[in-house]
């Protein structure tokens, strides 16, 4: 399979570089795309995909024109977007008679959009963080605090350090989830006070991974209820659980058997780490 994967990796996940990496692994083509710099016909020219993944914020008339009628599939991220610019997603999709197996999100549960299915796509531990040449400090600190707003107080008896991928955020370490792996070796614990909508975030998974003690303590709702969906998720061990079945190649195994391709994500669920 030749797929054209928009590049919309940014400080929060680097879903379509490991996306990428697992296709052309396997010996399948991930071409990624960045549409600021190439045009989706000059891409098309280049690949000759047999499947096109971009985001909802980047379908454009152009790609519509170049599918309309096209054997070359569309699946479209829809993660984050309102419901309303969705179904007129679909709607546009079906009245151009654009082939589109499915959308994905990593929020919403799996339903179907206009007669398009809707697949829940959650985002994975990226394990392929670490053959990067990264140089970053080495130190020894009991605790990180990962937020994703403003906090008044810790309340932390140890050493710590605020951590956040918002840049706007008070914090002693900004960072983006690319570097996020080569930190968490320096912390006892990580505490992820994030809101409730962000909690399964990259960072949530590369944590796990990579990191030693973790610890989900979120914002703005019952820490009971988030204990409580973490354990019907992943049981009593989510550091376990997730190293087995929640990684980056899990993720895109999941993609592949949505568009038929079992060969491919057996293939995938084969990458080591």
């Amino acid at each position: 399979m030749k797929a054209i994967l928009e590049n919309y990796a940014s400080n929060l996940t680097t879903e379509p570089l490991y996306f990428s990496e697992c296709l052309n692994r396997i010996g399948s083509q991930g071409m990624l795309w960045n549409p600021a710099e190439l045009s989706i016909y000059d891409a098309y020219d280049v690949m000759n995909p047999d499947l096109i993944v971009v985001t909802l914020g980047s379908i454009s008339l152009d790609i519509f024109k170049l599918l309309k009628n096209s054997p070359t599939k569309l699946v479209v991220n829809i993660s984050g977007c309102p419901k309303d610019q969705v179904e007129l997603l679909c709607e546009a999709i079906k009245t151009n008679k654009i082939d589109c197996p499915f959308i994905f999100g990593d929020t919403s549960p799996n339903d179907i959009v206009g007669g398009i299915r809707h697949v829940n796509i959650l985002k994975g531990a990226d394990i392929f963080l670490k053959y990067q040449n990264n140089t970053l400090p080495d130190y020894a600190i009991d605790a990180a605090f990962i937020v994703d707003s403003e906090e008044e107080e810790i309340g932390f008896e140890g050493s710590y350090h605020v951590l956040s991928q918002d840049e706007s955020i008070k914090a002693d370490i900004h960072f983006p989830i690319n570097s996020f792996y080569a930190l968490c070796g320096n912390y006892k614990e990580i505490f992820i006070k994030h809101s409730v909508d962000n909690v399964l975030s990259q960072v949530f998974f590369d944590a796990h991974l990579y990191g030693n003690k973790i610890t989900i303590d979120p914002v703005g709702v019952e820490s009971q209820s988030v204990t409580d969906m973490l354990l019907d998720k992943f049981g009593s061990d989510v550091k376990k659980s997730v190293g087995s079945k929640h990684l980056c190649t899990h993720r895109v195994s999941r993609f592949l058997r949505k568009l038929g391709l079992k060969e491919e994500a057996k293939n995938v669920e084969k990458i080591e780490e």
